[in-house]
């Protein structure tokens, strides 16, 4: 086996992982139904439980996509090994972000998710995550849809 194909073995893998990753926040996105919802969520112990599910399924999907596909993807084309915000607007530049601030403030939440340990804190950061969660999802679902050339199945 060469280089190239673990190279392409390990983006395959990538994707599944973004796929599953993907799956997972929408669902916990779906079924909080909107950014009020959180507040009512707040005030129980299941409804905490449930915060910090998709909270932690945003902070998955955030790692998966800037650390793991794009790092891979930039890998597999040969680029320049570059810092996240280089990951970040390549992504912008092939179609995939909408606009890369986006995905810098989700990276910059998935770290604060990391750390937060206050029950106010999670009710806000819930709701920030809530709100950057579209663009996440389109994303994740535009790099999917578009795998690098040359990769086959």
């Amino acid at each position: 086996m060469t280089e190239r194909d673990t190279l392409a073995e390990v983006l395959r893998e990538r994707f599944k992982e973004l796929e599953l990753a993907h799956k997972a926040l929408d669902l916990s996105y779906r079924r909080i139904i909107d950014a009020e919802m959180i507040d009512a969520l707040a005030l129980s112990d299941d409804g905490l439980i449930e915060i910090e599910a998709f909270t932690a399924r945003f902070a998955r999907l955030v790692d998966v996509y800037v650390q793991q596909v794009l790092r891979s993807i930039d890998e597999w084309e040969l680029q320049e090994p570059g810092s996240l915000l280089d990951r970040i607007a390549r992504a912008e530049k092939r179609g995939w972000v909408s606009k890369a601030a986006d995905l810098i403030a989700a990276r910059a939440l998935r770290n604060r998710i990391a750390h937060e340990y206050d029950a106010e804190g999670w009710r806000q950061i819930a709701r920030a995550a809530y709100a950057l969660v579209p663009a996440l999802l389109l994303a994740a679902e535009r790099t999917l849809a578009t795998p690098p050339r040359h990769l086959g199945n």
